[in-house]
């Protein structure tokens, strides 16, 4: 930026420069402008850093704290800056002139989307009689700043979105959801959607069963599962399941265990198939899907849960780490009783949905909840099937059994470990962090 031409008392202008940006930022950028001018030209500090500063170190143009007219800037020895959109040839769109400084940025262009918004940029000073002439310099920076996902439920597509979030726009997103509402979000492992619902406990909890398929080929890593980056024994980042049995997925032409073949019997004809929709909610929009059952070991992505320390178990228990829940969701928590009462228990806090003075678990399978009467398989059978339900915690009773959820048309229990591991399987419902 050049004044080619200045005379005493008389506003002059410089050249124009057309300042762009560029961005795939979805949700828009700021523009913005500020002077940095912390040290002179030879070198020196200069105290006042929205100077023009002469070659000699000394003189300057101040630049002018308030808009002014455009035909002139208010005083002597100032100078500010002019602006319009580039497409823009109207000479009145011009700004009025306006001074910079390093400790105010002046916000030049703000959108809301991707559209590039050139603008037109240009200086002018204003010099006394005394003003030395010669050269003045001084720096302008532009500054382009891309706007952070809009933090509400509606701009969010899969589950993992919500491990990418800061805790400030995790709590807006969460606020943004209407209580007791449904939300489709997907599980980018497989692209399997699933209902979401912020519930009157203050979570956000899935409101359909996990249906993740587990294999010998499928690799699940910390970028989109549950997984800490632990490298010991029991948990590894880069999860596959070994040659035990360790989760079982209803099929409806062949109703078999995966990896051993072995027929499950029992089944019912309302569920025969995955991701039914016997349950609906208000809009007809079936919720109650059977999902996968799972035994502990693979629900909290271990394939060696039998030789886990104390140690570890207790970590589990009191900040659960590892499960095959999409990357920033997990599995509840159940705690024990300490004297006489119910600790930390994720499930207990659903008691808004059911009645705990006479414990009956019917209003579980209700909206929001829509929990199942999915029943459970041992020994390669499915019982309970439409009679009873039964959820994964992540808290350890010891290194083969853990706490679970159970319930029928009469009754709920949280308390009680679950059968060993190595043969029970049950479902998983998972929450957001």
């Amino acid at each position: 930026l050049v004044i080619d031409n200045l005379t005493p008392s008389i506003t002059a202008d410089s050249n124009t420069i057309t300042v762009s940006v560029a961005t795939n930022a979805a949700y828009g950028y700021t523009l913005s402008a500020t002077v940095n001018s912390n040290t002179s030209n030879n070198g020196n500090n200069n105290s006042s850093n929205s100077n023009l500063t002469h070659t000699n170190g000394t003189s300057a143009f101040s630049s002018i704290a308030t808009d002014a007219s455009l035909s002139s800037l208010t005083n002597d020895n100032t100078w500010g800056y002019s602006y319009r959109l580039s497409n823009n040839s109207n000479s009145n769109a011009w700004s009025n002139y306006s001074g910079l400084s390093n400790e105010t940025s002046k916000t030049l262009v703000n959108t809301d989307n991707q559209a590039i918004k050139p603008i037109d940029f240009k200086i002018a000073a204003k010099a006394s009689e005394t003003q030395p002439s010669g050269a003045y310099t001084g720096t302008i920076n532009f500054t382009a700043v891309s706007k952070p996902m809009p933090t509400t439920i509606q701009d969010i597509a899969y589950m993992q979105t919500f491990a990418e979030l800061s805790t400030t726009d995790l709590a807006s997103v969460k606020s943004s959801m209407v209580l007791n509402s449904a939300y489709i979000l997907k599980d980018i492992r497989d692209e399997k959607e699933y209902y979401v619902t912020r519930l009157e406990d203050g979570n956000v909890w899935m409101t359909q069963n996990l249906d993740l398929d587990l294999s010998h080929d499928r690799i699940l890593t910390s970028s989109d599962t549950d997984l800490n980056d632990s490298t010991s024994a029991a948990y590894q980042d880069g999860y596959t399941v070994n040659d035990s049995v360790v989760y079982w997925t209803p099929n409806s032409a062949a109703n078999t265990a995966n990896f051993e073949g072995t027929s499950v019997g029992g089944w019912s004809s309302a569920y025969s198939a995955p991701r039914s929709a016997s349950k609906t909610d208000d809009t007809g929009i079936g919720h109650s899907s059977l999902g996968n059952y799972y035994n502990w070991t693979a629900a909290i992505a271990s394939n060696n849960s039998s030789s886990l320390t104390q140690d570890t178990l207790n970590n589990i228990a009191n900040n659960p780490k590892n499960s095959i829940c999409p990357k920033g969701w997990r599995l509840p928590i159940i705690a024990t009783y300490e004297d006489g009462e119910l600790g930390n228990n994720d499930f207990y806090n659903l008691k808004y949905y059911y009645n705990p003075s006479d414990n009956t678990g019917h209003f579980l399978t209700d909206s929001p909840l829509y929990f199942v009467y999915g029943g459970l398989i041992v020994n390669g059978s499915l019982i309970s099937i439409n009679s009873g339900g039964n959820y994964w915690s992540s808290t350890p009773n010891s290194s083969s059994n853990a706490y679970y959820l159970s319930f029928n048309n009469n009754s709920v229990n949280f308390s009680s470990p679950g059968l060993n591991s190595r043969h029970g399987y049950f479902s998983v419902r998972c929450l957001a962090r």
